[in-house]
């Protein structure tokens, strides 16, 4: 089966709609499909990469869109219709990740939100977000 192409000027169509739909600061896109659909990240390792530990953050005023993944993805995140990208190590293959890749993805991006966005309104995708103490709805 052959995934259609997705073009960098009709991922940054469909992130700009979003971004009008949206009364706040940062979008945070995590669910696989939607990171296919707004960035065309796409990878090919199902149980490492899949859920979680990979954010397309959409910054509403400024347009800007980063991606966060670990470094098994970076191939992907290399192909990806992205502004900026930060790539974060998990497993180098020479020894035993310091924790399990979920849990290393949350902290790295309570970090990055931390340094960046600490009184922004962000919106999350609520059914695939990892639960962050601190974090809250409205």
């Amino acid at each position: 089966m052959t995934i259609p192409a997705l073009t960098p000027e009709g991922c940054t169509e469909r992130r700009l709609h979003l971004a009008q739909a949206f009364d706040g600061d940062l979008i945070i896109i995590n669910n696989p499909r939607n990171l296919y659909y707004y960035a065309s990240f796409l990878t090919p390792f199902p149980s490492l990469s899949q859920w979680g530990p990979v954010y397309l953050l959409l910054e509403v005023n400024e347009g800007g869109t980063t991606l966060l993944c670990h470094n098994f993805a970076k191939a992907a995140a290399d192909r990806s219709f992205t502004d900026d990208m930060e790539i974060w190590s998990w497993y180098d293959g020479l020894k035993n990740p310091d924790q399990d890749i979920f849990a290393r993805g949350a902290m790295v991006l309570c970090e990055y939100l931390d340094s960046r966005y600490r009184w922004a309104k962000i919106g999350i995708e609520a059914g695939t977000f990892p639960l962050i103490p601190g974090i809250k709805s409205e």
